[in-house]
């Protein structure tokens, strides 16, 4: 997200307020926002997930570490806000570690968040939250492990099944692009 700068070999540093970029709680409350924006993901997500596995450097590896500790923690407490928040800083850090500038603004252009998607977070039931959580861990273990082809399945399994909550929850259709490729 940008809030934090990250020097190897120096330390962990807070960016100046007027420095960070944070990310806009869509105020577009329409299907279709939300339905492009899935679909922008599913389509560039995972190849800059892949990229990531191979590139991704230890102290950033680290971050997302520590960031799904935040998220399981968050799910526990069933925060909706914060797992939110958590998704987009997950995200974040591995566009990052694409160490492609360009990818890295263009994930933040996708960030998924909307009022609507926090109420779908909301309605998950226990067995739901425990498959949106493993999936993080499980992209998490891929990019340890160096896999880009696993980091890719990984990341489109995981957005396609946020796509069936939304789905299931929030009433929105699953854009062309998901079902045809995995119906």
């Amino acid at each position: 997200m940008g809030i934090v700068d990250i020097r190897r070999g120096s330390g962990c540093y807070v960016r100046r307020k007027d420095d960070v970029q944070w990310p806009v709680l869509s105020t577009d409350e329409s299907i279709n926002s939300i339905s492009y924006r899935l679909e922008a993901g599913f389509l560039f997500e995972p190849t800059i997930g892949a990229l990531a596995a191979q590139r991704m450097k230890p102290d950033q590896v680290e971050a997302l570490e520590h960031c799904v500790v935040k998220l399981s923690l968050a799910v526990i407490n069933g925060n909706t806000e914060q797992i939110v928040m958590e998704d987009i800083r997950f995200r974040m850090i591995i566009a990052a570690g694409a160490n492609n500038p360009v990818l890295e603004m263009t994930m933040r252009q996708m960030a998924p968040l909307s009022r609507k998607a926090c109420r779908v977070v909301e309605r998950l039931n226990k067995k739901e939250r425990e498959y949106f959580f493993a999936d993080y861990v499980e992209i998490l273990k891929a990019i340890k492990d160096k896999k880009p082809d696993l980091t890719r399945l990984r990341l489109s399994d995981n957005l396609l099944r946020m796509g069936r909550y939304l789905e299931k929850y929030g009433g929105i259709e699953l854009p062309g692009t998901m079902v045809n490729d995995h119906s």
